[in-house]
């Protein structure tokens, strides 16, 4: 697959308990013979399989690679981040001590996958058992703002990152559902946090306003 960007294309192979992906910068290319040519020339491993060191879901941002991981034993996933011009150093055998956390390890949440976009980074997963995504802005100094945990009106719901294949874009589609909401397909704005509802399955006689669902 492609980063959300299209500079790089990502191929990859793993276990329950490893992983190995390789990527080859498409800047400039064009055409079937140079995408052959390169294969056989530039393509470049992000980290050789390591027994019990799983790495997944890669995107790339502004010369960086985001990468979720469970480095340094984090069960439930950690992001981190590595630079593109580190992987110049042929010499390096374990890239993944190059690695820097984006933000500290929790046990206490989950992460699943990074949708990396022009002005934000989208990261989906669950916070104390329950879905959840996170908005991390990019600031105009390439510096990463707070992560920002999106909430919605309801007290228990289930949210999660649907395809986003535009890069440049103010908005991120999700789909959402609850004990009480049919399922969605939303559009979420990064800057306002307005929610646009694009699409709603239905059901006969279905009035949701008549009930409600807690925690």
């Amino acid at each position: 697959s492609k980063t959300t960007d299209e500079r790089f294309l990502i191929i990859g192979s793993g276990s329950k308990e490893t992983s190995e992906y390789y990527f080859l910068d498409l800047e400039g290319v064009s055409g079937a013979e140079q995408h052959k040519q390169l294969l056989q020339s530039r393509l470049k491993c992000l980290q050789p399989r390591q027994q019990g060191l799983r790495y997944e879901d890669i995107d790339h941002q502004d010369g960086h690679f985001y990468i979720v991981t469970n480095k340094d034993d984090c069960m439930n996933n950690k992001l981190v981040r590595v630079a593109v011009a580190s992987y110049a150093d042929q010499t390096l055998e374990n890239h993944f001590q190059q690695w820097e956390d984006v933000r500290p390890y929790n046990a206490c949440e989950q992460i699943d996958s990074v949708l990396a976009l022009r002005h934000h980074l989208v990261i989906s997963g669950r916070a104390e058992g329950f879905s959840q995504l996170w908005i991390v802005p990019y600031t105009n100094q390439k510096h990463l703002g707070a992560w920002q945990a999106v909430t919605f009106p309801e007290q228990t719901y289930n949210v999660w990152l649907m395809d986003n294949f535009v890069y440049d874009t103010e908005t991120v589609r999700i789909g959402y559902s609850s004990f009480i909401t049919p399922r969605q397909v939303q559009d979420y704005n990064l800057y306002t946090g307005a929610i646009t509802v694009l699409k709603e399955q239905t059901g006969p006689g279905y009035d949701h306003t008549k009930y409600v669902c807690r925690r």
